[in-house]
């Protein structure tokens, strides 16, 4: 079997400061296999899985991705970070209602480029969750949750194999 990479999300929130800090684990993975297997041993926040993960688990063609990001929402009680292809704005909407409409456990996962952050201002706008990805420095990483609402009050920050990822799904955003 291979590895699967673990994405770790760190999260604060408006507590004493020995109270407001926890870790979340995300796999990084299109198999069915492991995301089961990290569920059933309890320490499983959420799946990231990007188009390459997904073609590696031999699944290709719209409808069974879209499908297959339904099965993994069934198997996991948290976060399905599911990615867009489109590079430009229209597309990353197009693709992203797409996404968040297939489970409410999806998370529109957007790149740090202009058309990206454009979008998540946009999904923020709609409620929408979503996790900015390919951000590579922290100017980017300040710059991912300031598209969300201002009542925003956290953000976090989580590394994978390749890139940080910040996540803006929660309600207090501008924390890091």
């Amino acid at each position: 079997m291979r590895k699967a990479y673990t994405e770790v999300q760190y999260t604060s929130q408006h507590l004493p400061l020995r109270q407001q800090r926890y870790m979340k684990f995300f796999i990084d993975t299109a198999s069915l296999a492991q995301i089961k297997e990290a569920q059933e041993l309890g320490v499983l926040d959420g799946v990231t899985i990007t188009p390459p993960l997904m073609a590696k688990e031999g699944i290709s063609g719209t409808d069974a991705v879209m499908k297959h990001y339904v099965d993994i929402c069934t198997i996991v009680e948290g976060d399905v970070s599911a990615e867009v292809i489109a590079t430009d704005y229209n597309g990353m909407v197009r693709e992203g209602e797409d996404l968040a409409a297939l489970h409410p456990r999806i998370v529109v996962k957007l790149p740090m480029t202009r058309e990206g952050v454009k979008a998540i201002k946009y999904f923020s706008g709609k409620g929408i969750k979503t996790n900015c990805t390919l951000v590579f420095s922290a100017g980017q990483a300040l710059l991912a949750p300031r598209p969300g609402p201002p009542t925003s009050r956290h953000s976090s920050v989580g590394w994978t194999t390749s890139a940080p990822t910040v996540w803006t799904d929660r309600p207090d955003a501008y924390h890091l």
